[in-house]
């Protein structure tokens, strides 16, 4: 059998070889001819091979490690900069801290983690304004706010710079600005292949090093100005945070509940503090009640009952101070229309103050003055001109004397002198009426020894005075509640006034507690017992003709004393003797016109069993100075009052309560509103003419604050008492039924 390869002829060799030679000649013109369509690739001789990248790659790999680290540092900033600016910062130091671990130390006066202007121009706008208030500018640091804040605009000035350094070379020089970009963006792990594609090589070392040292200052500038950034924020919050301790929450003043340690205000208040800076998460009534340990359906949860809030200062939910700082910061002011008013006669009495150091009004003899209508002598012009300095006093025309100047006297220029007379007339008489009015005393007109003691006080005390009116204002539960209608009692001022939506309504005058220092055996206590307490109510009913039921202290110490002289004093007077099931003994009087209580009463159930009322001695409204009686508050006009206050209610009309009136039946008439009521202590007011009043300081508050002696006591025992020793009395007082 054959091979399968084998051929079947074998071919002569001639033949054979004239084939291969025209096989090759063939093949030898196919690969010299240029066809024009080869896809053979071909390398040119003038291409230079790739350029070395190594070192270059190297470098960069290498600072861009340093500045990571720089940048991963950056992170940190804030937490180290609030936290050790934050220790320097005293008792603001726990606020500060819960404040910021709430936000993640992160700038709370901030847009983008830069400072926002416009918050910083308010809170500097404000502190600049804050002396108007009788507040020590010294409790705020606003050169240190304005100096930080010029650090910070230094600064992030400095970090503009640096950028625009790297992109203006970026934009002059096209090979820098890759290398900028790949610092800026990251290396890529293929970074060789990376910088060869991009046409770099290790040429470009020298501009590494360059870019590198500007982007070094420029992560280093963006450090300083975060850090700047911190310390101005963080000082700015701790300013807003003064401002609601001065305006809403530190008590200074108030005679009982003054705060003792005043530099631990910012500690004591941490909470509330923080709690305030956010309003929008304040709790709502819907809190209160989500808050009760009930389920959507009403079924009581087996958990442990949600505890209560504390009491925050009134805050509208919608004045957000990262928002708002301007309208955050004017919303703590009294709403008080008083308070605008005060603050004028302020700024109005710094002003004679400072006058007074230069150019003294003169001073009234100390002594009974015989002075009146027709009078004459130097004293009355010492007296005009001390009212004139106050401007209680207007001189007459005639006393105005003007220089005439002749029609050829070219330099001279008309002037007026003031040349007071010496006579006591009725303008001047007037002008005493005026000041006696606005300074608590009997307006007849006549220098008194009251009213030439008025007229020495020196102004820096009434700017003092006027300043610690303002604070009590600022104190005022009025303040921390503001309620759109409510009466508000001025002890010293012996007036009620109900206020509606800022407007003064109606006032009336009142009767107050007086200030007699009084025992009480049975509770084994002595003191000024009958002072009118400052506290807050609601007035939830009228009682018309009431009973009156004596106190006991008052039956012991006064009424048994009359049976002495007179055994029909209870008959006489309408009183009748109760017994209790226990045998206990009480007294009450009919009701009628001699009724103590008068026709009516105002109930505000509260822990002092202190009402408003009315009184048969309507004399007692004609006197100045009305401190008389038990601590109760007698009213002028009580019926008015009354019947405004229901009619206003809805609650009756005037007719039906003429009715009950004249049935003479004790009968009590329910508000469906209660009515908020103040009462309140403030030696400072101002009239219906925007006029300060410098009122009598009977309960001595004022004197215990300028001489620090807060909180008052005005109760002792008894047995040490008369022994010389004045131990404090303390008693629990229980809010009694109305």
């Amino acid at each position: 059998m054959r091979d399968f390869f084998e051929p079947k002829t074998i071919p002569n060799s001639m033949t054979f070889r004239r084939f291969i030679f025209c096989f090759l000649s063939v093949l030898l013109v196919a690969g010299c001819t240029d066809t024009g369509s080869s896809t053979e690739p071909s390398t040119p001789k003038d291409v230079a091979p790739p350029k070395p990248v190594a070192e270059l790659a190297a470098e960069l790999r290498k600072q861009d490690e340093e500045l990571s680290r720089l940048r991963g540092e950056l992170i940190g900033v804030w937490r180290t900069e609030f936290s050790t600016f934050i220790k320097t910062q005293g008792r603001f130091q726990r606020p500060l801290t819960q404040l910021y671990e709430k936000i993640g130390y992160r700038p709370f006066f901030a847009l983008d983690e830069t400072l926002d202007e416009k918050s910083f121009l308010a809170l500097t706008t404000f502190l600049q304004g804050i002396g108007e208030h009788g507040i020590d500018p010294e409790s705020y640091t606003l050169e240190t706010l304005e100096t930080l804040a010029k650090g910070y605009r230094e600064v992030s000035a400095e970090l503009n710079d640096t950028t625009e350094t790297l992109d203006q070379r970026s934009q002059a020089d096209p090979t820098e600005g890759q290398l900028v970009q790949l610092l800026r963006e990251g290396l890529p792990e293929q970074l060789e292949e990376a910088l060869q594609n991009r046409k770099l090589s290790d040429d470009q070392l020298g501009s590494v090093s360059a870019i590198v040292d500007i982007e070094t200052q420029r992560i280093q500038a963006e450090r300083d100005r975060r850090g700047q950034l911190a310390r101005l924020d963080a000082l700015m919050l701790r300013n807003t945070m003064q401002v609601l301790l001065d305006f809403r929450l530190v008590k200074r003043a108030h005679p009982f509940q003054s705060l003792e340690h005043l530099n631990r205000a910012p500690d004591y208040y941490a909470d509330k503090l923080v709690r305030m800076m956010f309003p929008s998460e304040l709790p709502t009534v819907a809190d209160a009640e989500d808050s009760s340990g009930a389920d959507a359906t009403g079924t009581p949860e087996k958990k442990e009952k949600a505890k209560p809030l504390p009491p925050l200062p009134h805050l509208s939910r919608d004045l957000d101070p990262q928002a708002d700082l301007a309208g955050f910061l004017a919303a703590q002011e009294p709403h008080i229309p008083l308070y605008g008013a005060m603050k004028k006669a302020l700024i109005d009495y710094r002003v004679l103050a400072e006058r007074a150091k230069e150019d003294p009004p003169p001073k009234l003899p100390s002594r009974r003055s015989s002075l009146k209508v027709g009078s004459r002598g130097p004293l009355v012009k010492k007296l005009k001109k001390r009212l004139l300095f106050e401007g209680y006093y207007n001189p007459t025309e005639k006393e105005w004397k003007k220089t005439v100047c002749s029609d050829d006297d070219d330099a001279c220029e008309e002037t007026r002198t003031l040349a007071l007379h010496d006579r006591y007339d009725a303008i001047l008489e007037h002008a005493v009426r005026e000041y006696q009015t606005t300074h608590q005393l009997d307006g007849d007109g006549k220098l008194t020894i009251g009213t030439i003691s008025s007229l020495n006080r020196s102004f820096a005390h009434r700017v003092k005075q006027l300043e610690l009116g303002l604070l009590r204002y600022r104190e005022s539960q009025i303040n921390e509640d503001r309620p759109d209608v409510y009466l508000r009692v001025n002890i010293p001022e012996f007036r009620v006034a109900l206020w509606a939506d800022k407007s003064m309504v109606r006032s009336h005058s009142v009767v107050v507690g007086n200030n007699k220092l009084v025992t009480n055996v049975r509770k084994k206590v002595v003191g000024y017992l009958n002072r009118t307490t400052m506290f807050k109510a609601a007035v939830q009913s009228v009682v018309v003709n009431p009973y009156w039921r004596v106190p006991s202290r008052i039956k012991k110490t006064e009424l048994d004393l009359e049976l002495i002289d007179t055994p029909d004093f209870y008959e006489r007077n309408r009183y009748e003797i109760r017994s209790s099931a226990s045998g206990a003994e009480s007294v009450r009087q009919m009701p009628g016109d001699d009724n103590a209580l008068g026709r009516v009463k105002i109930n505000f159930p509260n822990p002092y069993a202190i009402y408003m009322h009315d009184t048969p001695s309507k004399g007692t409204f004609k006197k100045t100075i009305r401190a008389q009686s038990h601590g109760c508050m007698r009213l002028k006009d009580p019926l008015d009052l009354a019947q405004f206050l229901l009619s206003r209610d809805e609650s009756i009309s005037e007719a039906r309560f003429q009715t009950i009136l004249e049935e003479k039946k004790e009968k009590t008439l329910s508000l469906k509103t209660p009515i908020p009521i103040y009462v309140e202590y403030n030696v400072t007011s101002v009239d219906e003419a925007g006029r300060p009043m410098f009122l009598s300081d009977i309960y001595r508050y004022d004197q215990g604050y300028f001489r620090g002696e807060l909180p008052v006591v005005e109760k002792f025992q008894l047995a040490p008492y008369k022994q010389g020793k004045k131990i404090p009395f303390e008693e629990i007082v229980q809010v009694r039924p109305p």
